[in-house]
């Protein structure tokens, strides 16, 4: 099965790049992603679209 994904972990952001309640928006292999940290340091990234709300999280910053 064929995927569009890249099959492998790369670099996105640098550490520093990061801070809490910052929404950073990426876009990598054809798709959008958003990628934050939390308050306690915890970086996350999501696909931008939300399934449960419908909306595009990068419209929170």
């Amino acid at each position: 099965m064929y995927s569009n994904l890249p099959n492998s972990w790369f670099p996105v952001a640098r550490s520093e790049d990061l801070s809490a309640k910052t929404v950073i928006p990426l876009h990598y292999s054809g798709k959008d992603f958003v990628l934050f940290c939390t308050e306690d340091g915890k970086p996350y990234i999501f696909d931008t679209h939300c399934p449960h709300l419908g909306t595009h999280l990068d419209s929170w910053r």
